[in-house]
């Protein structure tokens, strides 16, 4: 409290108040991949750094700012696929051959470096020959009999038309022409081999 005289001359009484204002003090945290680094104020801080900082404040006190600094990893992930003979594994818009691998640098959820391996392999493929029976000239008395080699997957399913397959080897009452025999193994996967009846020349 200060005496003090006013514009008329008489005493005037002046309290003053001093309020204190405050410092304040924040946090925040970044993440920087393998090699990379964070600048905040000027100063370079490398992944897990937790480093304060004196600043001034809306009211120009002091304010402490804590930057933590998450050192982020690089991922690396495989996948492993099986395809039949002779096709490709797409990934990434590039055909992989069945037998070979290929590697892939994407981003990962954080933002790094991720090294995804794709490993194509193969199913054993299934091999088999065509015997056949001739058939008249007008009438279906043809047939033809599918002969398994060593390998492949069982069972086996087959068929003339990709559509009917059956357990039988054996297709009887054919007519003379060419034909597709159709082997599905267990995998799925599908062989074709082509026959001829031949026509028995009429008398």
């Amino acid at each position: 409290v200060f005496p003090l005289q006013n514009w008329l001359g008489c005493d005037s009484m002046v309290t003053v108040n001093v309020l204190p204002w405050v410092t304040t003090n924040s946090s925040f945290e970044v993440g920087v991949c393998p090699g990379e680094s964070f600048v905040y104020e000027g100063m370079t801080l490398t992944g897990g750094t937790v480093q304060p900082f004196i600043l001034p404040n809306w009211l120009g006190c002091d304010s402490t700012v804590t930057v933590t600094v998450k050192q982020l990893q690089h991922s690396f992930n495989s996948i492993e696929v099986t395809v039949c003979p002779g096709e490709t594994y797409e990934y990434g818009g590039r055909q992989i051959a069945g037998g070979d691998s290929e590697d892939f640098l994407l981003p990962n959820a954080e933002g790094c470096d991720s090294t995804v391996t794709v490993f194509v392999n193969e199913h054993p493929t299934a091999t088999f020959a065509v015997q056949t029976e001739r058939a008249c000239t007008n009438t279906p008395t043809g047939s033809l009999e599918a002969i398994m080699d060593p390998g492949g997957q069982g069972p086996f399913q087959f068929s003339l038309n990709k559509i009917a397959y059956q357990t039988e080897t054996y297709f009887g009452n054919l007519s003379a022409g060419d034909y597709q025999v159709f082997l599905e193994d267990a995998n799925g996967c599908i062989f074709e081999r082509n026959a001829t009846i031949p026509a028995i020349t009429p008398l």
